[in-house]
Formats: structure tokens, C-alpha cells, sequence
């Protein structure tokens, strides 16, 4: 045997079925990995909710959808459940109140800076100043 010749070693000859079951067991990895790693990206993209959470979210958004809110009362966390109104406007409402006081008529809203007949048009189904706010302010007159 000359020097740069090495003996291979001969690999043991598999039967049929061991390499039947060698290929069976690779591809069924392989498919388990393409099934966790595709799972992952579309639970990145998708919430999956227990149906019943999700049937009570879904009815607390109607009720908050249908319930009129009071312009002179509501909170800003209360006032951002309105269409078109979020953070930035929904302080300004309160500020404005605060500033000049209840409001008369749920039009007066357009005073406040951002709301416009756009927004008011979305909102004035679902607002209200309250029956009892403007008698107690015409007998403060």
C-alpha cells in the first residue's frame, strides 16, 4: 500500500426495509419541522381566542357601540369609545369642558379644535348632554 492511500472503511450494507424506515423517519422530521416553523409565522399573524372570550369582547363592543355617552360626563377613556375619537381628542373634549363648561346641545362638540361635521356626523347618534345637565344649567341662569 502506498503512503497518500488510506483504507476506507466500508459502510455496512442496509437492507430494504432499514432503509425504507431511514427514509420514513426523515421525511416525517421533515414534515414536523415545516409544520412548526410554518405554525409559528401564522400565530405571529393570528389570535386565536377561546370562543367564549370572544363572544363577551363582541358584546361589550356592541353594548359600548349602541349606549349613548354623555358628553358632559364621560371620562376620556369613555369618549374614545366614539368613532373618530381617540387620545388627542378625547382630552381636547375634556379640556374644552372644563375651560367653558357643560355643554348646551350635543352640536356645541364642533367647537372643540379637530371635530368637525365629519367626525360629528359619525358621533351624534351616540351622544348625548343629558336631560338633567342642561335644566341645571338654565336654572344656574
Amino acid at each position: 500500500m502506498k503512503r497518500n492511500q488510506t483504507k476506507r472503511r466500508a459502510l455496512p450494507k442496509l437492507t430494504r426495509a432499514e432503509l425504507l424506515a431511514l427514509l420514513l423517519t426523515a421525511a416525517v422530521i421533515a414534515a414536523a419541522l415545516v409544520w412548526h416553523f410554518a405554525g409559528r409565522q401564522r400565530a405571529a399573524h393570528v389570535s386565536v381566542m377561546p370562543s367564549v372570550a370572544a363572544a363577551a369582547m363582541a358584546a361589550e363592543k356592541t353594548e359600548a357601540q349602541t349606549a349613548c355617552i354623555n358628553i358632559n360626563t364621560a371620562s376620556a377613556v369613555e369618549l374614545q369609545t366614539l368613532p373618530g375619537i381617540g387620545e388627542v381628542l378625547s382630552a381636547r373634549i375634556v379640556d374644552y369642558r372644563e375651560e367653558h363648561g357643560a355643554f348646551a346641545q350635543i352640536e356645541d362638540i364642533k367647537n372643540v379644535y379637530g371635530i368637525g361635521d365629519g367626525i360629528f356626523s359619525n358621533i351624534q347618534a351616540r351622544i348625548t348632554v343629558g336631560a338633567a345637565t342642561v335644566r341645571a344649567e338654565e336654572d344656574d341662569r
